[in-house]
């Protein structure tokens, strides 16, 4: 092998690894070079799982809503936007999380963040003149190892005509 080919070889192979080492490093999920790998990571038997839910209401009807700008793509919709949602949104209470982190985040912080995702996300779902819900409830589900119900609440509401996100859960 030539040197020039050498070369080439070890600019190829750290054009790929680069992006990896430096997201190992920061120790923060940056999809899709993470140190969190799909299927990578040890569950326990005190391990939670956690499930999301934003539901639309009117009145006395209720609807499960799923945001998302590409309508059409189911995958997109439920994955992609979930994870950016929890990554650079929603953020974690631990600093050493893989996912996203707002150190010193304040309620009106996390409120504005909110009130921004739900206005964006959401437009397509709201955009006619009378909107389908009035509000959108943002729920959060923990379940144990064997998937049984251990707490839900809500976090929060978002008023559609005001555009603003109300924090409510642990807000005292």
């Amino acid at each position: 092998m030539k040197p020039i080919q050498k070369a080439a070889a070890v600019g190829v192979m750290c054009a790929f690894i680069g992006p990896n080492l430096c997201s190992i490093v920061q120790g923060k999920e940056s999809f899709p070079f993470t140190p969190a790998p799909m299927f990578a990571h040890y569950i326990g038997d005190d391990t939670n799982f956690y499930d999301i839910d934003f539901v639309g209401t009117k009145g006395q009807t209720e609807k499960a809503l799923y945001p998302g700008l590409n309508k059409n793509d189911a995958h997109a919709r439920n994955y992609a936007t979930m994870r950016f949602f929890l990554n650079k949104i929603y953020g974690s209470a631990e600093a050493k999380s893989p996912l996203g982190y707002f150190e010193q985040d304040t309620k009106a912080q996390f409120e504005n963040r909110m009130s921004t995702f739900f206005t964006h996300y959401f437009a397509t779902d709201l955009a006619t003149g009378a909107a389908p819900v009035d509000t959108i409830r943002l729920e959060i589900s923990r379940y144990n190892r064997r998937y049984k119900l251990q707490e839900k609440h809500v976090v929060g509401y978002y008023a559609v005509q005001a555009q603003k996100f109300t924090h409510v859960w642990k807000s005292n």
